[in-house]
C-alpha cells in the first residue's frame, strides 16, 4: 500500500500525472474504508487544481473535502445525471463503504439544486404576457401569409380549369383579412403588455376595425 502511493507520489513529482492517477484509481475504485488510496488520489487531484475530480474522490472522507470540491462534484453528479441510487457506483464507492454523511448530504442538498438548476437553464425564463401575445400574433401573421398564398394557387387552378374563380377568390381574401387582424390585435396587446401603449392601441383599433369591415362584408354577402 505505502509503495503505490509512495510510486504515485514520485510519478506526480515528476510531472507524470496521468501515470501516478493510473496507478492509484484501480486500487481505489474497489477500496472499503478507510480510504486511503482514494485519500491519497484525491489529494493528487487537488494538487492539480481539479476540485471535481478530487471532491468526487475525497467525498468519501468526512470533513476532508472543502465547500468548493463539494460544489463541483455535485454539480458534475447534476450534470451526467446520475440518479440518487446510482450515486455510489458512479462513484465507485463500494456498497460496504459505510454511512458517508458528507456524500449523503450533497446527494440530498446540492446536486437536486443544481439539477433543478440546470433544467430551468434548458428550459429557458418563462415567456412573459407580452412575448406570449407576440408569439399569437406571428402564427396568425404566418398563418395570414400561407393563406394568402394557399388562396393564389387555389384560384389560378379554378381559372385555369374553367370554373367560376370570384366565390374561391373572394373566401380566400376574407380569410385573409381575418388572419391578418387577429395578427394586428395580438401584436397590439404585445405592444401594450411591453410599454408601448401608443403603438399597441393603434394596432389594436386597426384589427378591431378591420374586423368589423369583414363582419358587415359578411352580411351583405350572405344576405338573400
Amino acid at each position: 500500500m505505502v509503495d503505490t502511493i509512495a510510486r504515485s507520489r514520485e510519478l506526480f513529482d515528476l510531472g507524470r500525472h496521468r501515470a501516478a492517477f493510473d496507478l492509484l484509481k484501480p486500487v481505489a475504485q474497489t477500496e472499503s474504508a478507510p480510504f486511503v488510496h482514494r485519500r491519497a488520489l484525491a489529494q493528487l487531484y487537488r494538487e492539480l487544481g481539479c476540485p471535481d475530480q478530487a471532491g468526487r474522490w475525497g467525498i468519501v472522507l468526512d470533513g476532508w473535502t472543502t465547500d468548493l470540491e463539494q460544489d463541483r462534484l455535485a454539480r458534475l453528479l447534476a450534470a451526467n445525471g446520475v440518479p440518487k441510487r446510482s450515486v455510489r457506483g458512479f462513484l465507485d464507492v463500494p456498497s460496504d463503504g459505510g454511512s458517508l454523511p458528507a456524500l449523503n448530504a450533497l446527494v440530498e442538498d446540492r446536486v437536486p439544486a443544481y439539477r433543478a438548476r440546470f433544467r430551468t437553464a434548458a428550459v429557458g425564463p418563462p415567456m412573459t404576457g407580452g412575448e406570449r401575445a407576440g408569439s399569437v400574433g406571428f402564427g396568425f401573421g404566418v398563418a395570414a401569409g400561407l393563406g394568402a398564398v394557399s388562396g393564389l394557387i387555389i384560384v389560378f387552378l379554378v381559372a385555369l380549369f374553367g370554373g367560376d374563380a370570384q366565390p374561391a377568390s373572394g373566401g380566400a381574401a376574407l380569410l385573409v383579412d381575418l388572419l391578418t387582424a387577429m395578427a394586428l390585435i395580438a401584436f397590439g396587446f404585445e405592444g401594450v403588455l411591453k410599454g408601448r401603449v401608443g403603438a399597441g392601441t393603434i394596432r389594436i383599433g386597426a384589427g378591431v376595425v378591420l374586423l368589423a369591415v369583414l363582419a358587415g362584408a359578411f352580411v351583405i354577402i350572405s344576405a338573400p
